[in-house]
Parts: C-alpha cells; sequence; structure tokens
C-alpha cells in the first residue's frame, strides 16, 4: 500500500505561512509606492483605497456598482463604457446636482 502525501501535509506550517504570505501581498499595497493596483470588483470588497478608476459594464448589478463607489475614500473616477448603461442617468443628475463634485 503507497500513501501520497501534498507538501501541505507533510509540511503544514510552510502551507500556513505560504497562505499568510499570499493574503498579505493581496492586501498590503500602499499609497506613494508608485504602483497601481488593478482589481476585480469581487476581490477588492472589503478593502480601500485613496483613489478608485471604476470602469463600469451595463452588466454590472446594483450590488457591484454600489461595492465599487465605496471603495474610493477620497477620489472616484467613473468611466462608463456603455452607451445605454442603466446607471448613466442617476450619476450624470448626481453630477448635475453637486456640481461636479459627487
Amino acid at each position: 500500500m503507497t500513501t501520497i502525501l501534498t507538501q501541505g501535509e507533510k509540511h503544514p506550517k510552510l502551507k500556513q505561512d505560504l497562505e499568510r504570505a499570499r493574503r498579505m501581498k493581496k492586501n498590503h499595497f500602499y499609497a506613494n509606492s508608485g504602483l497601481i493596483k488593478a482589481s476585480t470588483i469581487h476581490s477588492f470588497k472589503g478593502l480601500e483605497s485613496k483613489t478608485v478608476f471604476y470602469l463600469m459594464d451595463e452588466k454590472d448589478t446594483p450590488e457591484l456598482v454600489y461595492t465599487s463607489i465605496t471603495r474610493a475614500a477620497e477620489n472616484l473616477v467613473i468611466l462608463d463604457k456603455s452607451d445605454t448603461s442603466p446607471y448613466s442617468d442617476f450619476f450624470s443628475g448626481a453630477i448635475s446636482n453637486t456640481g461636479g463634485l459627487f
């Protein structure tokens, strides 16, 4: 009888250390580092950034739109790649009502 163990089973501490390092790399991007973090909405949940560029798609659900626009601490730039986005009127009205400060 042969038993095959994965690396994680042979070295559980190594597996834990690697998982911790992966999480830290994902969650720790620093302002003024000269780097840009590109991410999907799904993987950016729970995180925040000083400036967020949101590439809106007409298929985005209200939940995804909310998650996207609430990730920005100070600056939010929305790029709507659709001419028929269901959110265009909302954002246009909000920008008009605030004089561009939305």
